[in-house]
């Protein structure tokens, strides 16, 4: 019960969330029927009446597609569950958005926000962590001056291909495994590319 009243507070105190994680919740219909829900078992605790089993499963589910934006992408409580390290990954957020990047290396998914913040960064980015991009982090870190690791990414968009063809200092795409034409195309316009033998050979068909 302590739990779910904790669950209770946290949802509706979306200012304090967002304050202590760097969430912010999308108030939409979802929310509206979440929180009456959560009204409703928090009465339900408080006046010590009866819970069913599937009124808690019901709002277990709901919760989870409630949305979160997290620094410009919005996703739901369930997708983030996904995310490996999730909350560490929040709190690098925050180290990097007041000018700490020690620990960037430790990343395992970033947004667009955070990426234009990496971009910035004068010194060499490790992300190995990162297993996708979107298209707009793609094009904010294609701008960053020096080393960039993105060895963890095994596929791109032909969009983030181009934009990290752009890219002027080292780029390390060695976990690469496939690419479609469009996209071996574009990298094959970066100068200092680190890729595996099999995708070198593919790129070097567009020179």
């Amino acid at each position: 019960m302590k739990n779910l009243e904790n669950t209770f507070k946290e949802i509706k105190d979306t200012n304090s969330a967002s304050n202590k994680h760097g969430l912010e919740m999308v108030v939409d219909k979802k929310t509206t029927e979440v929180t009456e829900s959560l009204d409703t078992l928090h009465d339900a605790i408080t006046h010590d009446r009866p819970i069913t089993e599937s009124t808690l499963s019901g709002l277990t589910t709901a919760i989870g597609t409630l949305s979160i934006n997290v620094g410009g992408i919005t996703m739901s409580v369930a997708e983030t569950e996904n995310i490996p390290d999730f909350k560490r990954n929040l709190e690098i957020f925050k180290e990097i958005q007041g000018g700490d990047f020690n620990n960037h290396k430790h990343l395992t998914f970033i947004t667009p926000l955070i990426s234009e913040h990496l971009s910035k960064y004068k010194g060499n980015l490790f992300l190995r962590g990162l297993t996708t991009i979107t298209d707009t982090a793609a094009e904010h870190l294609s701008k960053h001056e020096g080393f960039l690791g993105l060895s963890g990414l095994t596929t791109l968009s032909d969009a983030a291909a181009e934009h990290l063809s752009k890219h002027e200092g080292p780029l390390n795409l060695n976990g690469l495994t496939t690419l479609s034409d469009v996209a071996a195309k574009h990298l094959s316009k970066h100068e200092y590319l680190h890729v595996s033998e099999t995708i070198r050979a593919r790129i070097n068909t567009f020179k």
